[in-house]
């Protein structure tokens, strides 16, 4: 790369933001308590379990939110497993109001 210029764009997301996030790679002794509480800005969650794997739904406020959780915590080791996150391709769990969550503050 002598010579040539790289820009890198540490804005993007390789799926279109949405106010929920999809955790993978959860461990067996995560409960949605920790997740609230480590999750800045959560207002609810839902953890998924498909055998031997733990995942997790977590909804924010505001698209902003969730950017926000997104950038601090994608690859931070929670009880010994580092977390995968994504933002929530599912229409039906994206942009649901305040109002119609469950677990809100």
């Amino acid at each position: 790369m002598d010579g040539q210029i790289l820009f890198v764009d540490f804005n993007t997301y390789p799926v279109d933001p949405s106010d929920t996030l999809f955790v993978r790679n959860l461990s067996s002794g995560t409960l949605e308590t920790s997740l609230l509480r480590e999750f800045e800005g959560a207002v609810d969650v839902r953890i998924q379990k498909k055998n031997e794997k733990r995942d997790a739904s977590i909804s924010f406020d505001t698209t902003e939110a969730a950017k926000s959780a997104y950038n601090t915590m994608n690859g931070v080791e929670m009880g010994g497993k580092k977390l995968h996150l994504q933002f929530d391709r599912d229409p039906q769990k994206t942009n649901i109001p305040r109002e119609n969550r469950q677990g809100k503050k």
